[in-house]
């Protein structure tokens, strides 16, 4: 069947309203909409009427609504007035009678206790036949010009002028409104946010109960009976009703692990844990003599349901033709009566005046509920789990007598993943993990080259891992026994979580200062560097820095992953948990390590410590205040907990102590005076973290900005004239007063080795293999009577790329460090290329137009290696391919011919042959064959041959003059050089003296990139010929 949409131009027809949900409100609204003659049909999700539940006490309010609707007589047949309600404990020990005034002369009515079924059953029988559609579940509705459709799962739309949603707490009319606010950015963010917690109930009314067998139940009055459980964590409650039957409930919290789950499983009055709970409270004692168990067996077993009440406000009633009604039986009738007159009174039939009523509607209803809200929520804490009349302390002490059966959820696993310690650890992690492993190493480079620091490094990182959750795992068999107290019993779990909560405290501390103090401990480590060595150097620097932070946060992480007592999860929850918490860290980790950009250490490194500490703090805070670790809420952190947490800090140092328990049950704690001093002493290593940090960033010379006077000793043999900390470590330029042939020399330090330097008597470099690739001009064969332009990948001091510039070749730069081309120029006389590039090389290249360049000058070896990816096969056909058809790859590395350390001079043999079809070498050094030294490749699609060099004339003493008057510079290409001349003339006499052989070498991929590896004993080898060259005190000073 479907109902048509009515035409909006009938203006004297009534309204017809269709209502969402067949409960006591729903049925209330449609009576009362009948009685006004206004048509309405409502839809129910069950296939049948449920009169489901158990009590329900109706007060002096709202007992006139059914005296006006005629059926007050009825009414009063199915209830029993309450005089009192007896509070009792789990001993039946009564601790409380409260009053329930007779309010009969002032208003003609006193409280009255109804069962819900039999109130369901006569509004029920007050409804026109064929008002009430049953199997009638919404799954979307929609407004249109004239009117509202509800669309239903059977295909079935109907259609009306107003919608009311009348179906609880879960109603699919409100998620589809919200759903449709959220698509308009019209819905509030508090509207937006999950129920923050509940109160779960497990209710059902017997059968007409046998009074020989439960003797003492009242015919003429509802004894209300409220038991309180001091040893277990539910409360129960019988009231009797007509009939001699009981309508009992049991009641309690929903903690943060299950709150949310119960809250969307008990959706349609019905829960798969009921029989749980009905096993656990089976021995529960009523005030009749017998059992709950025993009204259990007089219940009918489709009468038993669970359902969840929430502590949930929402700002949203209404939205365009669509509005709401609320939930519980009282409350629902009230809003029936109001707007049920609204409608009467109005007679809305377009969208504007049907929202003007809505609007109408909340006005007169919001503030009334907020009232009652807080009043309901009162006795929810009263009764339902979060105090008592009585001995709280005992309660909270008390073993619970049942534990219910862990269940799995996406809730549960979010909230346990939402505590403070998880959160704060899932974030902290990565971000301090993270830059460990980028900027640990890069601290060591200066000292140990770019090689050794990173040989092992990962391997042994995941080893201090592995270590701190080991130790923790042992920590936390050690937390778990306590003499003297049974490990199940309260008193130990609130041990075992207090010396969790004190591991997880210390690790940081202890973290944060590793952190802090590293700039002082790794710069005594480098004093020693020279009696380490390359190899074991940088792995016992780092068990002063990365080994042991990354140990700490291992520690802490796999404490925090352990369940607190009260925690109660499902294994395979937890399991989850721990899953996703490393494999969160894990994901996080790599993707700071990954995209971290370069750049200076010292500030990341203190600002990480100060943050680590920070942490730390804020665990200690929550310690200080008796705040365990709690669920993350918005509101509850932002607005609660931290103005919590600073007032309560204020307050312990102005008074010397305070204490407040937790606000939940399950977590609270006997009170506790925290003294100031002990306060005080817990945030020292906060204080020194700060001090160290502070110290680091304006006195410790590794950290500043440029040259200091610390730099710079008085009786040193050398001057730093320049420093930066740049994408590829410490840049510096150093002159050095007097070297062992007795010149001056002015050097460029990229990390542990020189990327070059000059003598400043002469102007030659201080390698001459950096005048070789200028040979390439010299090879025959080519074309040359066009402009030449060459590439130069490797900067250094600019030697090769400003000889071919004062030469006339157009010579395009690629560096990847802008503070080496900044140096270059200010500081070596570097005439300005054609063009230049601060980018990656190997971007660059392939990137690059087809044919362009006549020469590659390939260059790029610094801190005692040559990054692999320019040395793949996959570099260097791009290299040929941007060269001319008669271009010439000039490529510079440092290797060794001898047997035991060829491999790497192998493989970039084989992989420049199988690039380019014609490749020759040469070598710096022709008296130490086997010595690891510079050596030039010419690689060329051609045969090669070099022509004759012929020295360039000097420069006239006229020419430097009219260069200076013009304000230009002395290039040092300009510079007579013997060095230079030498070089270009000889370098034939000094080819490889190991032919190539094409089964030897492994060939260097991008997939499968090895030569990192092979340049290790090269490596060694430099390292120690720089410590030869230049003192231990030039190398840690930097």
């Amino acid at each position: 069947m479907q109902t048509s949409p009515t035409s909006q131009t009938d203006a004297s027809r009534k309204p017809r309203v269709l209502i969402v949900g067949a409960g006591l409100g729903g049925l209330m609204l449609g009576i009362l909409l009948h009685r006004a003659g206004i048509p309405f049909t409502i839809f129910e999700r069950s296939a049948g009427p449920r009169p489901l539940g158990s009590i329900l006490s109706l007060n002096a309010v709202v007992i006139p609504i059914f005296q006006q609707l005629g059926i007050l007589d009825q009414l009063l047949a199915i209830t029993l007035p309450i005089p009192y309600r007896h509070m009792y404990d789990q001993d039946l020990n009564q601790t409380a009678l409260v009053h329930m005034p007779d309010l009969t002369e002032q208003v003609g009515h006193p409280y009255l206790a109804v069962d819900r079924p039999s109130l369901y059953s006569l509004l029920l029988s007050l409804v026109p036949p064929g008002c009430i559609l049953f199997n009638k579940r919404i799954t979307n509705m929609s407004e249109y010009i004239g009117g509202v459709s509800v669309s239903c799962a059977d295909k079935e739309v109907y259609h009306g002028d107003i919608l009311v949603g009348a179906d609880g707490v879960h109603s699919a009319v409100r998620q589809i409104m919200f759903k449709r606010l959220e698509e308009h950015q019209k819905l509030p963010l508090e509207d937006t946010e999950a129920l923050t917690r509940g109160y779960i109930t497990v209710l059902g009314t017997t059968r007409q109960l046998d009074p020989e067998r439960f003797k003492g139940i009242p015919t003429s009055y509802c004894e209300f009976s409220h038991i309180i459980g001091n040893r277990s964590p539910y409360t129960w409650s019988t009231l009797n009703v007509p009939g001699n039957r009981i309508c009992w409930s049991i009641h309690w919290q929903a903690d943060a692990s299950t709150g949310e789950d119960h809250m969307f499983r008990s959706s349609g009055w019905d829960h798969p844990d009921t029989q749980d709970v009905l096993k656990a409270c089976v021995d529960f004692k009523t005030v009749y003599g017998v059992t709950l168990g025993d009204f259990f067996k007089e219940t009918p077993a489709d009468g038993i349901s669970m359902v969840f009440m929430e502590e949930k406000l929402y700002k949203t009633w209404h939205f365009g033709r669509t509005g709401l009604i609320g939930d519980g039986a009282v409350n629902a009738f009230h809003d029936a009566i109001t707007l049920a007159n609204l409608i009467y009174e109005h007679q809305p039939t377009t969208s504007e005046t049907i929202s003007a009523m809505f609007e109408e509607f909340k006005t007169e209803r919001f503030e009334r509920i907020q009232k009652q809200y807080s009043i309901c929520r009162f006795l929810a804490i009263m009764q339902y789990g979060q105090g008592s009349t009585t001995n709280v302390a005992g309660r909270a002490k008390a073993t619970p007598a049942f534990k219910q059966k862990p269940t799995h959820s996406q809730t549960m696993l979010l909230e346990l993943l939402l505590t403070v310690t998880r959160a704060s650890l899932i974030i902290l992690t990565p971000l301090v993990a993270g830059m460990t492993l980028r900027i640990a190493p890069n601290m060591l480079e200066p000292i140990y080259g770019s090689i050794f620091i990173k040989e092992r490094f990962l391997e042994y990182s995941l080893v201090s891992v592995g270590v701190g959750v080991v130790l923790a795992m042992i920590y936390i068999s050690f937390a778990g026994s306590d003499s003297g107290v049974k490990t199940s019993s309260p008193e130990a779990g609130l041990r075992k979580d207090k010396k969790l909560r004190k591991g997880i405290i210390v690790s940081l501390d202890v973290c944060a200062l590793v952190l802090a103090s590293s700039f002082f401990t790794t710069h005594a480590m480098f004093k020693h560097s020279g009696e380490f060595g390359p190899w074991r150097g940088p792995h016992l620097t780092q068990l002063f820095l990365a080994y042991p932070v990354l140990g700490l946060l291992g520690f802490a992480n796999t404490l925090a992953c352990v369940l607190r007592s009260y925690e109660h999860v499902h294994v395979r929850t937890w399991v989850s948990c721990v899953l996703i918490q490393v494999g969160s860290i894990l994901g996080l980790t790599l993707v700071v390590f990954q995209m971290a950009p370069q750049g200076p250490s010292c500030p990341r490194v203190y600002i990480s410590a100060i943050l680590v500490a920070a942490i730390s703090g804020l665990h200690k805070s929550m310690n200080v205040i008796w705040i365990n670790d709690v669920v993350l809420s918005y509101q509850d952190i932002i607005f609660s907990r931290l103005s919590i947490v600073l007032q309560l800090l204020v307050l312990t140092f102005i008074h010397g102590e305070v204490a407040l328990p937790d606000e939940r049950l399950e977590s609270r704690k006997p009170k506790t005076a925290f003294s100031r001093a002990s306060l005080a002493m817990s945030f020292i290593p906060l204080v020194l973290v700060l001090t160290m940090a502070a110290q680091t960033a304006t006195r410790n010379p590794q950290c500043q900005a440029g040259v200091t006077k610390a730099h710079n000793p008085p009786n040193a043999n050398y001057t730093i004239l320049a420093r930066n900390e740049s994408l590829t470590g410490w840049i510096s330029v150093v002159d050095e007063h007097k070297t062992r042939h007795g010149m001056h020399m002015r050097v460029m330090r990229a990390g542990h080795s020189l990327i070059g330097g000059m003598y400043a008597e002469s102007g030659d470099s201080i390698f001459g293999s950096f005048y070789m690739p200028e040979a390439v001009r010299l090879i025959k064969n080519r074309d040359k009577s066009e402009q030449e332009v060459a590439l130069q990948i490797g900067l250094g001091v600019g030697i090769a790329s400003g000889s071919l510039t004062q030469l006339g070749v157009l010579v395009d730069v690629v560096e990847i460090d802008p503070v080496v081309a900044d140096y270059a120029f200010s500081y070596f006389d570097w005439p300005h290329p054609h063009r230049l590039f601060i980018q990656d090389g190997r971007q660059f290249i392939k990137d690059a137009p087809e044919g362009r360049y006549d020469y590659v000058i390939h260059d790029v070896f610094t801190g005692g290696g040559v990054p692999p990816s320019l040395f793949s096969l996959e570099a260097l056909q791009d290299i040929q391919r941007i060269l001319k058809p008669d271009g010439v790859l000039a490529l510079n590395m440092v290797g060794s011919e001898h047997p035991m350390k060829a491999q790497a001079l192998h493989s970039v043999r084989r992989t420049l042959h199988a690039a380019f079809k014609h490749v020759v070498g040469y070598k710096e050094d022709i008296e130490s064959p086997d010595g690891y030294q510079n050596m030039v490749f010419f690689a060329a699609q051609f045969p090669i041959e070099f022509d004759e060099y012929i020295p360039p004339e000097a420069p006239s003493e006229e020419m430097l003059e009219m260069l200076e008057e013009q304000g230009g510079h002395i290039d040092h290409a300009l510079r007579p050089s013997l060095m230079r001349d030498w070089i270009l003339t000889s370098f034939e006499e000094w080819p490889l003296s190991t032919p190539y052989d094409p089964s030897k070498g492994e060939l260097i991929l991008d997939r499968n990139n090895t030569l990192n590896g092979m340049q290790s004993i090269g490596a060694e080898e430099h390292w120690h010929a720089m410590r030869s060259l230049l003192p231990l005190d030039f190398w840690v000073n930097y």
